[in-house]
């Protein structure tokens, strides 16, 4: 009836990991079928698709005072650091599909940006997207008098003297000259200081009376008839006839007509 002191010592050692059963089971204790391990599948949802999901459950002995589970006809949770089991999960997926909701806003999406797709595709297309609507609000030479704002006739008239209305209600400001005639390039008139004249004959009079003594008399003379009438940048400088041996004369329509 007495134990001697190796049979004792032997009782009171703990289980150790040599002691242990495969698969983390203490001695003389075998797993029974759902107790040990235990699987379980669910479908499980996430933003765009589903998918079967396999959690899979095990509990592995890991000694006295070192888990967080203990053994009974199930496993009970006895809070951590005291119990003798700890619960490990294996969550694999399978099965990934698209949720309904997301067919639909792929769908959408598709048929969104083919519409968009067509809509610039016409909108490029189109005869219209050369005219005034698609030209800046200070543009005045982009889609001339098309679909102008009353904003932007007054601001064309104002600056560049286009757009101005016929009864002459408004004016273009001092130093700028007003588009007399039709857009048709160095022929295009422009009436400054009430002496209306060509691009052409703009040019070749300032090179000869103001420029003169300027070895690039010709381009000095065409930038200041740009920046008088904006509309004469159409018509290029080598096509205004400037230094020809015979000049082109400059009618004034002020009571006198000067001659270079």
């Amino acid at each position: 009836g007495v134990l001697s002191t190796a049979a004792l010592a032997e009782v009171r050692a703990p289980l150790s990991s040599e002691r242990m059963m495969p698969h983390g089971h203490p001695p003389g204790i075998s797993p029974r079928p759902g107790e040990w391990n235990g699987e379980e599948e669910t479908v499980t949802t996430g933003l765009f698709c589903v998918a079967d999901q396999k959690v899979q459950t095990d509990y592995t002995y890991v000694g006295e005072g070192r888990g967080s589970f203990t053994q009974q006809q199930v496993y009970n949770f006895v809070g951590e650091q005291q119990g003798s089991f700890d619960r490990n999960e294996v969550k694999t997926y399978s099965h990934w599909r698209p949720r309904l909701c997301t067919m639909i806003l792929l769908a959408v999406a598709t048929v969104g940006l083919a519409s968009y797709a067509v809509v610039q595709y016409l909108a490029a297309s189109s005869p219209s997207s050369s005219s005034g609507s698609s030209c800046g609000e200070q543009d005045c030479m982009c889609g001339f008098h098309e679909g102008w704002s009353n904003t932007k006739k007054t601001w064309c008239c104002q600056n560049h003297g286009m757009g101005c209305p016929p009864d002459n209600s408004m004016q273009p400001m001092t130093g700028i000259g007003k588009l007399a005639s039709p857009l048709q390039g160095c022929a295009t008139k422009c009436e400054l200081k009430g002496i209306s004249a060509d691009c052409s004959a703009r040019v070749n009079f300032a090179s000869e009376h103001r420029f003169q003594m300027d070895p690039n008399k010709c381009q000095s003379a065409y930038e200041l008839v740009k920046q008088q009438c904006i509309f004469c940048s159409l018509c290029p400088v080598e096509s205004t006839g400037c230094g020809v041996p015979t000049p082109l004369s400059l009618v004034e329509m002020q009571n006198e007509t000067v001659r270079s």
